[in-house]
């Protein structure tokens, strides 16, 4: 019996799964997938830019992804899992498509996308410019290691370059910061504009945390991007903000910018607590 044209399920180990290093064959879980709170689980971020990744190979090569939404709905495993993709609706203007990660006969992790027609050729332009690229540029900055002490030497952070504008890993507050893959998420494969942009975005939270992380945990436990374009070139900006009070709930706001201007902004729900 064949695989439903609506739901398409796939079985996958490390090789297919996450960030790997090039030439590497055997598909044991990788450590540069490793979260920065717990390194026997996954960084939210590697995982749901892998299921965008899946969704952008079957969506509409005419329409463009303008929302993205990551609910991660508790730890995702070390572990060798499946994906399911499946089409919501499917149109010549717009089309809306979920996608989940199960592990252990669990969904850890969801995700949908939303993608729309562009707009056609406009006589005058409507809104505000987004203003000019960021500045300076990645290549007029020396490259940034993350702190050994929160990231170690290995794991999803340390996976990634970095040129620091403004603040820093171990700086409270604002944040900002060019970056970009080490490796492809699938070997011999190029990571595609959307999975780029979630391996950034979901970083935002550790580049403008504001609390002490020795006595508390910061963890996004979603994200939402919203697009106005694909990403140009290799390098992504971002620059974030963390907003968190006593008896509030945490949250993250970030825009992400090429070297050519703004792309989108996203956001983090974070849940915050003492720890132990």
């Amino acid at each position: 019996m064949g695989t439903s044209r609506r739901q398409r399920a796939r079985s996958w180990r490390d090789g297919d799964e996450l960030v790997v290093r090039p030439r590497r064959r055997h598909r044991e879980p990788h450590r540069a997938r490793g979260s920065p709170c717990n390194p026997a689980t996954q960084a939210g971020g590697a995982p749901a830019a892998l299921l965008a990744q899946l969704v952008e190979e079957q969506a509409n090569p005419e329409l463009r992804s303008a929302r993205v939404t990551v609910d991660i709905l508790g730890p995702v495993p070390m572990a060798p899992g499946r994906v399911r993709v499946e089409p919501v609706r499917r149109g010549r203007a717009t089309e809306l498509v979920d996608a989940a990660l199960e592990v252990d006969g669990r969904d850890v992790l969801r995700l949908g996308v939303r993608r729309v027609a562009p707009a056609p050729p406009l006589p005058d332009r409507p809104t505000d410019p987004p203003g000019p690229p960021p500045t300076p540029g990645p290549e007029g900055l020396p490259e940034h290691i993350p702190p050994q002490a929160l990231f170690g030497t290995s794991g999803y952070v340390p996976a990634m370059q970095w040129r620091m504008v403004r603040g820093g890993f171990d700086i409270p507050g604002r944040g900002a910061a060019w970056s970009r893959p080490r490796h492809p998420l699938l070997p011999g494969t190029p990571t595609p504009s959307l999975a780029r942009l979630l391996l950034a975005a979901a970083t935002a939270n550790g580049l403008s945390g504001v609390l002490d992380h020795r006595r508390f945990l910061s963890i996004d436990v979603d994200i939402t991007v919203h697009l106005e374009r694909d990403l140009r070139g290799s390098w992504l900006y971002i620059e974030a903000i963390t907003h968190v009070e006593s008896g509030q709930v945490g949250h993250v706001t970030a825009t992400l910018s090429d070297e050519h201007g703004r792309v989108g902004r996203a956001t983090q729900t974070l849940l915050t607590a003492a720890r132990a």
